[in-house]
């Protein structure tokens, strides 16, 4: 039994008749009429080739309009991907976490100090030193380098009176937006200061920046480490606020001669 011509021969046989059928008049390519008759030749063959896809299922009739035409187009998944947390600048995340107030835990009057305990971490590549620390742990932040006991040293006061303490901190590589860093004296009024390094001014607060490549050499998938120091004037019991893109936590320690 013999069979009729193929989707494509039919595709090709029509777009031919339908182009033959435009009048060839004699336009200047370059003027609106050109223009509007090179997209009605081109609208009509669309369609023709169009509906063959759609009927015939014939990828070679894509190609009947000749070189040129792109390829179909892979449909694009929708599948949702996780969300992480957006910093637009350095000075909206800053203001945003600072319109949270400090708000320390409280202790009630002759209570034992109670640190945030210890555990041991063993950070990844991006935080500045390597192999297993122990550190207090906030979320994906951890304190460490300063302990839950800290000793307060004559070598460690300064002629302004304060104590300073070596405290980095660390955060893993599920977290990469900023922090804010405050704190203070909760057993008694007593104040806490900051600084990145012992040569910069004292401040009531630190904001790191999450927008910036990680401390270390590290990669954005990594971990990062800020090294900083943190100045009391007497032995009591202290804690830090840590605020980021949707969370606060607390790091408690105890601070004695």
């Amino acid at each position: 039994m013999s069979t009729g011509p193929s989707m494509e021969e039919r595709t090709r046989t029509e777009l031919a008749r339908i182009r033959a059928e435009i009048p060839a008049a004699k336009i200047p390519p370059g003027s609106l009429m050109g223009r509007a008759h090179r997209a009605v030749a081109a609208t009509i063959g669309g369609v023709v080739v169009a509906t063959a896809l759609v009927v015939g299922g014939s990828v070679a009739a894509w190609n009947a309009l000749g070189p040129g035409r792109p390829s179909v187009p892979a449909a694009r998944s929708t599948s949702p991907t996780p969300s992480r947390p957006v910093v637009t600048g350095s000075a909206a995340a800053a203001a945003a976490l600072r319109s949270r107030p400090l708000s320390l835990p409280s202790m009630a009057p002759g209570a034992a100090c109670r640190p945030t305990p210890d555990v041991t971490i063993r950070p990844g590549l991006g935080a500045g030193f390597t192999g297993t620390t122990l550190a207090q742990r906030a979320g994906h932040v951890f304190l460490t380098f300063a302990g839950s006991h800290v000793p307060l040293r004559p070598s460690d006061r300064t002629a302004g009176g304060w104590y300073d303490i070596k405290a980095v901190w660390v955060s893993d590589a599920a977290y990469r937006g900023p922090l804010l860093i405050r704190g203070g004296r909760i057993d008694r009024p007593g104040p806490m200061q900051f600084q990145f390094d012992p040569e910069t001014p004292q401040q009531h607060e630190l904001f790191v920046n999450g927008v910036g490549p990680p401390a270390g050499g590290g990669t954005p998938a990594t971990w990062r480490s800020v090294p900083t120091v943190t100045a009391i004037r007497a032995p009591g019991c202290y804690a830090y606020q840590i605020d980021g893109i949707g969370f606060t936590r607390y790091v408690t320690f105890e601070a004695s001669r």
